[in-house]
């Protein structure tokens, strides 16, 4: 089975880590801070002011896309 390509007008919802460094990302808790198009919330992962895109998560069509990967949905 082959994974579709993901439309950037795909609904999505975007979470900001609460964790103190990479390491404790797995043990932190998630903020859901917004939701829409998923071209959107790629770009406001991507502006974060601190440069810390690895606090950044996307569930989008089923799947979650985190840290670096986000910004190779930003590339595209």
């Amino acid at each position: 089975m082959t994974a579709r390509p993901l439309s950037p007008s795909e609904p999505a919802i975007l979470f900001r880590s609460r964790a103190e460094w990479p390491d404790e990302i797995e043990r932190s808790v998630r903020e859901q801070i917004g939701d829409g198009p998923l071209a959107k919330m790629v770009r406001i992962a991507m502006t974060d002011p601190d440069d810390e895109l690895w606090r950044y998560s996307i569930s989008v069509a089923g799947h979650v896309i985190a840290g670096k990967a986000i910004g190779a949905l930003a590339v595209k």
